[in-house]
């Protein structure tokens, strides 16, 4: 066995949230499953690695990177939505260059639970091709991903549809998340709560305003406390800022950076959510919370599906269809919680699925 099993590349150490779980739930599945596998990170920010998730980590930009590279049996890459250029071709050009470079020296590679596109440059939807072409094997998270390698002409290596890791992953102990409640001065005994959150998007409609006014109506007709719950720090802090300032009822934030795990256990504490983060709506699925997810990008919606959920594309949201989809959440909170941990109960198979590939393929290597 050489020094290194394992080479993860995502996007990890830019202190969002749902990357973060995402990469938290990796190493508890291949831990689950091979607990002596030798595991090393690419990291933005190495240092906060691995004090986050206790695993040896480098630099993704550095040529420390080519090193790890040699001495690891295989490159995993994922999970999350990396091949998309939606917003910049610099993510699938990142990712793919890494795929590349790894097969290029030898190395097994998989693709880890992705969420394929939104592609569109000429440039972005070629590569993935030509590139996804080479890997070993390729998990996805949803069956679109899964139709657009088919449409990109991805057929050599097998593509198994199975689910994000997130929903494999554990919130933290109780008294641990009861202390982040305490140190935040969020009075969580004995209040019903509706969690937000939200995060910047450049769109037509004024979603935040209309989110203001939807949950303070809630709030008032329900005799609920709003929590606002940033998933990326310091990004969502300051977006839930803004919108905190707009509002009347009795609102808090999550002011301090947590762990994801903290974090989850918190939407855990929540009555409903209403979420434009699709780990915020995972983590609280996980534990039974009903959510309102609000689609700012397809892999909301894919994963809504999945849960059997309904969701607000956020291009169309207004007052009166958030303030409905909403209400149904508090009045039938019960029945939808309970249908939550039966889907979510098959989907944490799914999850940790991806592992038991990952495992195979070491084994044959």
């Amino acid at each position: 066995m050489k020094r290194n099993d394992i080479l993860l590349s995502g996007y990890y150490g830019f202190k969002n949230t749902g990357d973060e779980a995402i990469l938290a739930s990796i190493l508890d599945a291949l831990k689950k499953i091979e607990p002596e596998l030798n595991i090393k990170i690419l990291s933005v920010n190495p240092s906060f690695t691995e004090k986050e998730h206790n695993t040896p980590s480098v630099h993704r930009y550095r040529p420390e990177m080519l090193y790890a590279l040699l001495e690891s049996r295989m490159l995993i890459s994922g999970g999350g939505g990396l091949l998309q250029d939606s917003t910049s071709i610099r993510s699938p050009l990142y990712y793919l260059a890494m795929v590349l470079l790894a097969k290029l020296t030898g190395k097994k590679v998989m693709f880890y639970a992705q969420g394929i596109g939104p592609l569109k440059t000429f440039t972005g939807k070629t590569l993935t091709s030509y590139i996804a072409n080479m890997v070993d094997f390729i998990t996805v998270r949803d069956e679109k991903s899964a139709r657009i390698l088919k449409e990109l002409g991805v057929w050599r290596p097998p593509v198994e549809v199975t689910t994000d890791p997130v929903f494999a992953m554990k919130p933290a102990c109780e008294p641990d998340v009861l202390n982040v409640f305490a140190a935040e001065k969020i009075p969580f005994e004995g209040n019903r709560w509706i969690g937000l959150s939200v995060r910047d998007w450049n769109s037509s409609v004024d979603y935040l305003n209309i989110i203001s006014r939807v949950v303070d109506r809630l709030s008032e007709e329900f005799s609920c406390k709003i929590l606002l719950i940033p998933m990326h720090y310091p990004d969502d802090l300051l977006v839930s800022r803004r919108i905190k300032n707009t509002m009347k009822s009795s609102v808090y934030i999550v002011s301090g950076e947590y762990s994801p795990r903290i974090l989850m256990g918190m939407l855990g504490k929540m009555n409903i959510l209403i979420a434009m983060r699709l780990h915020a709506d995972i983590m609280s699925s996980v534990l039974g919370v009903p959510s309102l997810p609000l689609a700012y990008d397809p892999k909301i919606a894919n994963i809504s599906e999945q849960l059997g959920l309904k969701y607000l594309s956020l291009e169309e949201i207004n007052e009166g269809n958030l303030y409905d989809m909403a209400q149904k959440l508090v009045e039938n909170h019960k029945k939808i919680s309970s249908l939550l941990t039966e889907k979510t109960e098959i989907l944490k198979v799914k999850a940790l699925r991806n592992a038991e590939i990952v495992k195979e393929i070491l084994r044959k290597s």
